[in-house]
């Protein structure tokens, strides 16, 4: 993507296609021309991304598959958990 002033980080993630499915979007990384880099920046819920300049390379690693938190499967565990418990507590206060 070219070089346009002023414009951040997700404007060029955005023209470039977006970010994949697997994209580790906490970890995005700048290369600069000079051959220094900068990552993106977590205080609390805020995120500060680098300034870019001209022939700075944008990296965005993929998440590996182990490191992925599959949801469905987290849901359902949590439901079984909780119908358990709740199957728990209804013997408990029929004794």
């Amino acid at each position: 993507v070219q070089y346009r002033p002023g414009a951040g980080l997700d404007y060029y993630i955005e023209t470039a296609g977006g970010y994949a499915r697997d994209a580790d979007e906490g970890r995005v990384n700048v290369r600069y021309a000079n051959g220094q880099g900068a990552v993106i920046g977590r205080f609390l819920m805020f995120r500060t991304a680098p300034s870019l300049a001209p022939g700075a390379v944008i990296s965005v690693p993929f998440v590996r598959p182990e490191d992925r938190i599959d949801v469905p499967s987290l849901v359902a565990d949590i439901a079984q958990i909780a119908a358990t418990l709740t199957t728990i507590a209804l013997v408990i206060a029929r004794l």
